[in-house]
């Protein structure tokens, strides 16, 4: 039971790797400048919406 556990986790650690990440800017602790993905959502989402700016972009690949 422990081994699936283990084997679930690993999976949806792999979602992660390799996507975007961009954190907001602060300024005397405050946000002056929010990203779309700052610290926010699930890798469907992060996907999601780097998928929409890549399109938008013109970017291939992705």
């Amino acid at each position: 039971m422990v081994r699936t556990e283990l084997n679930t986790l690993k999976q949806e650690i792999n979602h992660y790797l390799g996507i975007p990440y961009m954190i907001n800017t602060l300024r005397n602790h405050k946000v002056i400048d929010e990203k779309f993905m700052g610290a926010k959502g699930n890798w469907q989402q992060i996907q999601s919406e780097t998928r929409k700016i890549a399109k938008l972009e013109n970017i291939k690949g992705i």
